[in-house]
């Protein structure tokens, strides 16, 4: 049986998400696109469960989300293929959950992704996977998985490596019971309508058409232990099918007040006693909660500080100046030494690299 047959079996949140109402077509079209190469119609998919074809022609309308669950069973049983026709090769039924069970016997997290990573490059000669580290920001050592595909088709498939790259950090999360808060996240593709949902299931940085995909985060998360056994894996594996809607939003406080402070006009402008009220919290029971995520609130908005820095120096034309007013800096000296803190070098000196 495939893991995709066990739709509908949900007992509690896994992380604590949110549902959302619908999918962009343009996303769901994208999903189908695996179909398309292996020579099915997408139309006989979309029937089989139960909806009108004719929806994937409306690009302006919207998939409800509670047939997204049932449109990836379809994809997979009638393909026999777990990974929806996108590798070269099926991800035969039971192959996504034997993904789990190759991991969780690892003594750390750390382990545990570089064994996730191993499976799928046995299972997908087009697969490349690389776990590594880097101290270039100041003193946050940070890890980096390369995910690279040397079959260049799917690195445009921007709904599938969504979908892959979401599976990885919700299983992730599930695996140490804590949010895998990625702090960049690099992707092949160009912006799109699948792109639109990233700030609320990855409270991070993004880049786009890049060279392959990059998940940057802390080091620290990779030394945590193994918080499941594998009596558990059954209960994480029922619910991928709807992992996409049913657990899209981060709704860890990490991520909420990251996302808070990107949308904010001033960094400096929200202190922690007005971020608890917008939770209904005191500010000592969200210290508490942060502290109990392996964060804090002067670290969320010094992290946000840099990702806003580096990516306004990298991909806008302002003056560094505005850069420095932007980031909560009221002079452009205590902005160059915080920059040069961040990443050992000046703004100027890293917008030319």
């Amino acid at each position: 049986m495939s893991l995709f047959d066990n739709i509908g079996f949900f007992k509690h949140d896994v992380i604590s998400m949110l549902k959302i109402a619908s999918l962009h077509m343009n996303a769901v079209n994208s999903f189908l696109d695996g179909c398309r190469r292996r020579g099915v119609d997408p139309k006989d998919i979309v029937a089989s469960i139960g909806m009108n074809p004719a929806i994937l022609e409306q690009q302006e309308s919207r998939f409800p989300a509670e047939k997204a669950g049932e449109l990836l069973t379809a994809i997979s049983r009638t393909l026999n293929d777990e990974t929806l026709g996108f590798f070269q090769r099926s991800t035969l039924p039971g192959g996504i959950e034997m993904s789990l069970h190759v991991a969780i016997h690892a003594s750390d997290i750390e382990e545990a992704i570089n064994r996730w990573g191993r499976y799928w490059c046995l299972l997908h000669d087009e697969c490349r996977f690389k776990l590594h580290y880097e101290n270039k920001l100041g003193e946050d050592e940070l890890a980096i998985i390369n995910i690279d595909f040397t079959d260049r088709y799917l690195l445009q498939c921007a709904s599938f490596i969504t979908w892959f790259v979401f599976f990885f950090v919700r299983w992730a999360s599930w695996m140490m019971d804590k949010s895998l808060l990625l702090e960049r996240l690099d992707l092949p593709f160009p912006f799109s309508h699948v792109a639109e949902d990233y700030p609320d299931m990855f409270p991070s940085q993004f880049y786009f058409d890049q060279p392959c995909i990059r998940l940057v985060f802390a080091r620290r998360f990779l030394t945590l232990p193994i918080a499941k056994k594998p009596k558990d894996i059954p209960e994480f594996a029922a619910v991928i099918p709807n992992l996409m809607t049913t657990h899209r939003v981060d709704r860890s406080y990490t991520g909420r007040i990251r996302r808070l402070l990107r949308q904010s006009d001033n960094v400096d402008a929200l202190p922690l006693k007005a971020i608890a009220h917008e939770f209904s919290l005191t500010p000592e029971t969200l210290r508490r909660r942060l502290k109990n995520e392996g964060s804090s609130y002067a670290s969320i908005k010094e992290a946000v500080r840099r990702d806003l820095a580096v990516y306004q120096l990298c991909q806008t034309d302002l003056a560094i100046n505005q850069i420095a007013i932007n980031t909560g800096f009221s002079e452009p000296s205590a902005f160059n030494r915080a920059f040069k803190r961040w990443t050992g070098q000046t703004p100027g000196d890293y917008r030319k690299g």
